[in-house]
């Protein structure tokens, strides 16, 4: 028995001496030495990227606007992650000939499947450069409308007010009708009710437009309006027209909604509402 133990601790011994030996044989000075450059570049690389990215974050708004200032920071980000790739696969002595050439090859086939990202990439530069809206703008383009919450490369995401995130990419908004809502100080309330034909129109005008212009929040300038707008199946459409600040747009609007439905009762104005007719039998 003391044989055999002795025999397993030469063994676990003899197996820890070849260990410390290998590791002897990797971890040269040289390695080390290798070790500590990468280490170290990768470390000043990081220092100025962070440096760089404070600097132009902290430029005013005014002087930068931030889409293009997410544009730049983005190309920060990916110019010195390739500096830093190659500059360490350079240091540990990797022939970078060898991947430039397969990567050559790969470049072929990614290229051909990546026209739809490259059609993006420069619908992004144009989005930038015509400066139709911006971070935080109230945009509605092909149904999805929300306030811009990012600019990037290949899309820009908006943030819809039912709290979701929309990824539309650059090349859809090249070829839509983009509406921004908050690109001017005003905005217009354009809404329409029906009225019976044999209404006072002259007395009705008069009620309405009182009523609108005194509603909290209308702009005096430009003056509100009511006027007919066409003849509807109930009766006569009547448009009424206001402005308001972007900020106020839905109170207002509700406001002058309360307000004129609150003064065609009072006046005895009936609104018409669509009636459907339903003919025929109903199947039991």
């Amino acid at each position: 028995m003391n044989e055999t133990a002795e025999v397993v601790e030469e063994t676990a011994s003899d197996r820890q001496i070849q260990f410390f030996e290998k590791c002897k044989e990797f971890f040269t000075p040289e390695f080390l030495q290798n070790f500590a450059i990468v280490v170290g570049a990768v470390v000043v690389l990081c220092l100025l990227y962070i440096a760089l990215k404070k600097i132009f974050t902290r430029i005013p708004d005014e002087k930068l606007k931030p889409q293009i200032k997410n544009v730049i920071l983005k190309i920060l980000k990916y110019l010195f992650e390739i500096i830093a790739v190659i500059y360490v696969l350079n240091l540990l002595g990797i022939n970078l000939n060898a991947l430039f050439g397969a990567a050559g090859i790969a470049g072929i086939a990614i290229g051909l499947a990546a026209q739809t990202s490259l059609g993006n990439v420069i619908s992004g530069f144009f989005i930038i450069q015509e400066h139709v809206f911006k971070i935080g703008d109230h945009i509605r383009v092909n149904g999805v409308e929300g306030n811009v919450q990012s600019i990037g490369f290949l899309s820009v995401k908006i943030k819809t007010f039912d709290n979701q995130i929309v990824r539309v990419p650059n090349e859809t908004l090249i070829k839509s009708n983009v509406e921004n809502f908050s690109s001017m100080a005003n905005r217009r309330i354009c809404f329409f009710i029906t009225v019976p034909n044999e209404t006072d129109f002259a007395d009705a005008f008069e009620r309405l437009e009182k009523v609108v212009q005194s509603t909290d929040l209308v702009l005096k300038n430009p003056k509100s309006s009511v006027a007919c707008a066409e003849f509807v199946d109930a009766g006569t459409s009547l448009r009424i027209i206001a402005w308001c600040k972007y900020a106020d747009y839905l109170q207002c609007k509700s406001n002058l909604i309360v307000a004129v439905n609150t003064e065609c009762a009072k006046a005895g104005i009936k609104i018409q509402y669509p009636v459907v007719e339903i003919t025929g039998e109903l199947e039991k």
